[in-house]
């Protein structure tokens, strides 16, 4: 049986991982390119072990985005009203505030023209802002 060897597979994983870090030319592109093909005919398996590996590296990451940050809105310094419609309305961070919309946030029990024009002082300084489309 045809094998690729202990180090051109070794050469084609680090290829693989400066490919996806950006960080390799195109010369280096093509090359890897060559070597898959290669691999490919020599000892098909071997993509799909290097697929399966980087199928685990890809769902580790997108783990790691799903965690979003939690910036609690009691440091916004609300006015008590504001901040207890926004609580009671299950909005307790900022990360949940600016994927608001203004009518889904005027929907909350207590929460006027006033509490809006408070969340939107306190959000621009920031550089955020309610959304337009209303997505939760």
């Amino acid at each position: 049986k045809l094998s690729l060897g202990r180090e051109r597979k070794r050469l084609i994983r680090s290829m693989i991982d400066h490919y996806g870090k950006k960080n390799l030319d195109e010369e280096g592109v093509n090359k890897l390119r060559g070597l898959l093909c290669f691999a490919h005919d020599i000892e098909p398996e071997f993509r799909s072990d290097v697929q399966t590996v980087k199928d685990k590296e890809l769902e580790e990451i997108e783990e790691e985005s799903k965690k979003e940050t939690y910036t609690p809105i009691e440091i916004l310094n609300f006015s008590p009203r504001t901040l207890n419609a926004l609580i009671n309305g299950g909005i307790g961070s900022i990360e949940q505030l600016v994927k608001c919309s203004p009518s889904k946030l005027g929907n909350f029990r207590g929460f006027g023209k006033k509490a809006m024009t408070e969340v939107a002082d306190a959000l621009s300084p920031r550089g955020l802002a309610l959304t337009d489309d209303g997505t939760l």
